[in-house]
């Protein structure tokens, strides 16, 4: 069965009118369920923008993924907290804990160009599964610092948190949703 010749992917009708030119009849079930399957049909209920943006969600989260680790990288050496007059990064409060987290971030950032790059499975759970590693550290640092600086025990000292703690957080969020998106099929990504 002769399959309508197109550089986009047609809608129902345009698709079985090309159908039934080249193949002097009607499309089947059968004949309707390859063409999509094959992506010559984008399925009923769907627009071609909305399928292309499903897949540019896919194609864009490792840029996502190194974009979010560089900002984390850059907010370990930004003002974390001050108090009194005195500032502090996050890598001069904890300096082991803030080159463990650097080392995790860069083969973050190595995994999505892997991703990027090489467009193979295995490249991008990689990049995604470092990515939830991070981000999750990344949280932990960065909202329970926030929390305890918060706390009772610092309300005295006139503690207050600085930018460089907020950019962990926020970073973090953004690397765990974009690590996310990057785990996720390609199918639970179809706008329908």
């Amino acid at each position: 069965v002769a399959q309508p010749q197109a550089h986009r992917a047609l809608t129902g009708a345009e698709w079985a009118a090309q159908f039934g030119q080249a193949n002097g009849r009607g499309p089947t079930m059968a004949d309707y369920q390859a063409a999509v399957a094959a992506g010559h049909v984008i399925p009923d209920g769907q627009t071609s923008a909305g399928r292309a943006g499903s897949t540019g969600w896919m194609t864009k989260a490792p840029f996502g993924i190194a974009g979010a680790a560089l900002l984390m990288i850059l907010s370990v050496f930004l003002p974390a907290a001050s108090s009194m007059g005195f500032t502090v990064s996050f890598f001069d409060a904890t300096r082991g804990e803030a080159i463990f987290l650097i080392i995790l971030l860069i083969l973050v950032i190595a995994g999505a160009a892997a991703a990027v790059v090489l467009r193979k499975l295995w490249a991008r759970i990689t990049a995604g599964v470092l990515g939830v590693v991070g981000a999750v550290l990344g949280l932990i640092d960065g909202f329970g610092n926030i929390a305890e600086f918060n706390s009772a025990d610092y309300s005295g000292l006139g503690v207050s948190i600085e930018f460089g703690l907020v950019l962990l957080s926020i970073a973090s969020l953004i690397l765990l949703v974009a690590s996310v998106i990057t785990l996720l099929p390609k199918a639970q990504l179809r706008v329908s």
